[in-house]
């Protein structure tokens, strides 16, 4: 890769260059220069930096600080991708803590954290590649909450942040509740947990709503939902009548007790029959 030469002084334009220069300066002790990134103040402040740690940023400012922009260019500003970003940073990387400066935030961060790392340049091209990689393969899993962000997105969403206070308690405290599909996509983004895992939540929230959603519609129109067993035989015979009527199960067993209720053909003698067994 293209070895960096330009004195200091030619680098004072580029907010890439104030947010490494930051981070170096605080992890070697010395001050932070005052005012936002990429301002005249910030960069007044730079040049006033006493020529001992000049001397030191010097010797350290070389190939190894900076990949070529073009190797990231794939890094948006997308809140998502940022925040995905810094979590891979953090957890893959291993960067759990270094200096916080002011005013750093979004892609920036990101790409500072990047030339912060202590690789070298083609390890840490390496490692960009890793990131992108991991990205898209990411975005793979938004299949598994698609049917979040369909019609009724917003109940949906406020759905399952219900849903996960009950059953994810320890990674909801804290947490403002989803606003939108986004905000769900984030949260299970910071989820460390397995895709088989996203998967349950994911069919378990939609499961539940769906129940409900059916209970409500069949209270409007005077339904009830039951559950109960039936042997297999009598299991086999509804759908045998459902075949040849071309209806449900339901419509057979709500025909079939409607019909026993006005006309009381069979079930007396069947009753009758039991008890005296």
């Amino acid at each position: 890769m293209q070895r960096h030469t330009k004195p200091l002084e030619q680098y004072l334009s580029d907010v890439r260059f104030d947010a490494w220069i930051s981070f170096q300066r605080a992890q070697a002790g010395f001050d932070i220069p005052r005012g936002e990134l990429g301002t005249a103040d910030f960069r007044n402040s730079l040049k006033s930096i006493e020529k001992a740690s000049e001397r030191v940023l010097r010797k350290t400012l070389s190939e190894d600080s900076f990949l070529p922009k073009e190797r990231l260019d794939w890094i948006s500003e997308d809140e998502r991708q940022i925040n995905w970003l810094m979590i891979f940073i953090k957890r893959k990387i291993n960067i759990r803590r270094y200096p916080v400066i002011a005013n750093l935030f979004g892609r920036n961060l990101v790409i500072a954290s990047i030339d912060y790392l202590d690789e070298e340049l083609q390890e840490k091209a390496r490692t960009v590649e890793r990131m992108q990689w991991d990205w898209n393969e990411h975005q793979k899993s938004d299949r598994l909450f698609q049917w979040f962000k369909r019609e009724d997105e917003i109940a949906r969403c406020n759905f399952a942040w219900t849903w996960l206070v009950d059953r994810r308690g320890r990674e909801t405290k804290g947490r403002s509740p989803f606003r939108n599909y986004k905000d769900l996509l984030m949260f299970f983004d910071e989820l460390d947990v397995s895709y088989k895992e996203k998967k349950s939540d994911a069919d378990s929230i939609r499961d539940n709503w769906n129940q409900i959603r059916r209970r409500e519609k069949n209270k409007k129109i005077g339904k009830k939902q039951y559950n109960f067993e039936l042997s297999d035989k009598t299991a086999n015979f509804i759908d045998k009548l459902a075949i040849i009527y071309n209806s449900s199960r339901p419509q057979i067993i709500e025909a079939l007790v409607q019909c026993e209720f006005e006309k009381g053909l069979y079930l007396p003698e069947k009753v009758r029959r039991i008890s005296l067994d």
